[in-house]
């Protein structure tokens, strides 16, 4: 089930875009209303933890306590495979988006033109992430994990710890031979550790902090190429 927030101040145009988010055909969802940019990244952290995040947020730019956009960077952060979709009635912010991860920005007079075309495309890149899973095998038993919801790993002697927010799973793999079968966002950042790019919120010279506090050591010979990635990335 997909789990939507809109985040709209004007109460007359949130009325209108959820009367016409029925008339979309959607996957099977709930749609949860916000009118302020504190309250919608208060409750997506509450779902972070409790394990059940959003799939997509469709966010005002204007909003009474803060600019959308600066939200938008926090969810990023906080929860990294949430989808954004920018609505707004000011053309000056077009290029100030695209500081954050979106996948849509849409001019409030054209929403019912192009909204049901971005919640397609939401819709699809999440299927992409769900189908992207990473296959282990464990005392005879075989295990499929969301790429996704990969942290980091961690390797233990001769067992790799992988890392996700609900489960660490183990395997005999080496982190070289996993590496091969994972998606771009993943990197080596020391010769114990491979980490979910998608899930850094800043690097130094000798560590990596992930969004839910972890902290990953990165050694000197893996920094550059791991700064590179992040950058390449972000471009």
């Amino acid at each position: 089930m997909l789990k939507i927030g809109l985040c709209e101040d004007n109460e007359i145009q949130h009325n209108q875009i959820l009367s016409f988010l029925e008339t979309i055909s959607l996957p099977k969802h709930t749609i949860d209303s916000f009118y302020k940019g504190n309250d919608l990244y208060n409750s997506i952290q509450e779902a972070m933890k409790e394990k059940e995040p959003y799939d997509i947020v469709i966010m005002d730019i204007d909003l009474p306590d803060g600019n959308g956009i600066k939200f938008s960077k926090q969810i990023n952060i906080f929860s990294p495979h949430t989808i954004i979709i920018y609505m707004t009635s000011y053309e000056d912010y077009v290029s100030d988006v695209y500081d954050t991860n979106h996948i849509y920005f849409i001019l409030k007079k054209n929403y019912q033109k192009y909204l049901p075309h971005a919640l397609s495309l939401a819709n699809d890149a999440l299927n992409k992430q769900r189908r992207a899973s990473l296959k282990i095998f464990w005392n005879k038993e075989e295990y499929n994990i969301l790429q996704k919801d990969i942290f980091y790993m961690e390797r233990k002697l001769r067992t790799t710890f992988i890392v996700t927010p609900t489960h660490i799973y183990p395997t005999s793999e080496k982190l070289e031979d996993l590496l091969k079968r994972l998606g771009e966002t993943f990197a080596m950042s020391h010769r114990s550790f491979i980490v979910n790019l998608k899930m850094v919120q800043e690097i130094t010279k000798d560590s990596a902090l992930l969004v839910d506090g972890t902290s990953i050591p990165i050694s000197r010979s893996y920094y550059k190429a791991l700064k590179d990635k992040i950058n390449n990335m972000i471009s």
